[in-house]
């Protein structure tokens, strides 16, 4: 028996710049709930609150790969 969790992929979809600026603004200017956004904009809670979460802690709007560089 194969017991190995299976995800379909196409309940992911990417999450564009414009979206990522739009939950910020709802959230931080609007005060509007995380939840409330997710129900209306089609987005997971999660991905909502990782959004925020990246932009209060990183000023970053968008998700971006970065390889850390050390410098002696």
């Amino acid at each position: 028996m194969n017991h190995r969790k299976s995800y379909n992929h196409d309940i992911y979809k990417k999450i564009s710049h414009a979206q990522r600026i739009g939950v910020i603004y709802a959230h931080f200017i609007h005060l509007e709930p995380m939840r409330k956004m997710s129900r209306e904009v089609g987005i997971s809670y999660n991905s909502i609150r990782n959004i925020v979460n990246a932009y209060k802690n990183y000023g970053r709007t968008n998700k971006k790969s970065t390889k850390s560089i050390l410098l002696h």
